[in-house]
Formats: structure tokens, sequence, C-alpha cells
């Protein structure tokens, strides 16, 4: 099991500037000390530890999306709603 990896202050202020406070998946506000450090790509399927595989999300999109990567879990999320109606 690898070690849980800490992200600088830094990285998270882009985040949350580069998504003006919302969550990558959702779109829905989240507060800047809420905003949970995504990988696109999950290490476990190759990506990599970098700012172009980090996007913010919300802690419910975080667990919800698992090691999924990123685009399949947009399309679940997409096709959920779109037959939920929400």
């Amino acid at each position: 099991m690898s070690p849980k990896r800490r992200f600088k202050v830094h990285s998270r202020n882009t985040l949350f500037q580069r998504q003006k406070g919302l969550c990558f998946y959702c779109h829905r506000p989240v507060l800047k000390s809420e905003l949970t450090i995504d990988h696109i790509i999950p290490l476990s399927k190759g990506g990599t530890h970098t700012m172009d595989n980090f996007v913010g999300s919300c802690a419910k999109c975080n667990v919800e999306k698992s090691s999924m990567d990123a685009e399949k879990f947009i399309l679940a999320k997409s096709l959920s709603r779109l037959f939920s109606g929400d």
C-alpha cells in the first residue's frame, strides 16, 4: 500500500482558482478547505502525480469516482442523471 500523498497548499490553491471554486465533476461550489485533489488518470492505472493530472473535486465525487478514470466517471455520472431525471 502506498503512503498517502500530501499536497502543497499551492497545488490546492491553483486547482481552486483554475476551477473557479467548483467541483470538476458535479460543478457544485466547494470550499477551498473542503476541496479534495483527485487524479484524472489514477496512479493505479499509470497516471502521474503531476499538476496536469490533478483536478479538484468535492469529497462525494472523489469517493464515487474511486479508481475510475475521469472520462468514464463523467460519462457514468451523466448517464445516471439522464435516467434519474436530475
